[in-house]
């Protein structure tokens, strides 16, 4: 079981125990458990659905931050101040939990070969700060000198091929969400190396 698994189910086990707890009618963890679905959602809400249990049901399928589910909700025609209710209920059980999502959504864009920059204005789309996260930037790689290191390794993986190779370099590395500083420095590097 992978660290994934074992946070749904901790939280399908805090769910069960809120869900006693209130006697939520027709939100119970057995009933959203039993009618879970993976298909795709449509635009328009099911009847019997309440905004809480298909908190339940889409954070199953993978984390999401508060944002992205108010606005899933609401896309999905639920009443906003229901929505709302039910994000908090969330919130409070931590079935969502933004700093989480950040951790994980930094960890996996990293892995992946993007820029620092760019997740950090991806994240503030969503109304979530990097700078709150602890051990910002060094803990997730995001420091100056680990984004050089990162951003020279893609140009050596992937270099880039035009009559204009340092051009090519600096653009290359400033698509994938680097700064224009590590951009410069891990094309000149690159360049340099090419030369020998």
């Amino acid at each position: 079981m992978n660290d994934s698994d074992d946070i749904i189910q901790q939280l399908r086990s805090q769910i069960e125990t809120i869900e006693s707890d209130h006697n939520v009618k027709n939100a119970t963890y057995g009933a959203s458990h039993r009618s879970m679905s993976f298909r795709p959602s449509s635009k328009k809400k099911d009847s019997s659905s309440t905004p809480f249990s298909r908190i339940v049901r889409l954070s199953a399928v993978r984390e999401r931050s508060s944002m992205e589910m108010r606005r899933r909700l609401v896309d999905e025609q639920y009443a906003k101040d229901q929505v709302d209710e039910a994000v908090q209920r969330a919130i409070s059980c931590g079935l969502i939990d933004d700093m989480r999502y950040a951790d994980l959504y930094v960890r996996s864009k990293i892995k992946a070969g993007k820029g620092a920059l760019k997740i950090q204005r991806d994240l503030e789309r969503l109304g979530i700060y990097v700078e709150h996260l602890e051990g910002w930037p060094e803990r997730y790689q995001c420091d100056e000198e680990s984004q050089l290191s990162f951003a020279h390794d893609l140009l050596m993986r992937h270099p880039p091929h035009a009559r204009d190779a340092w051009g090519a370099a600096y653009r290359k590395v400033l698509g994938r969400g680097y700064t224009s500083a590590v951009a410069t420095r891990a094309a000149r590097i690159w360049a340099e190396s090419q030369k020998h």
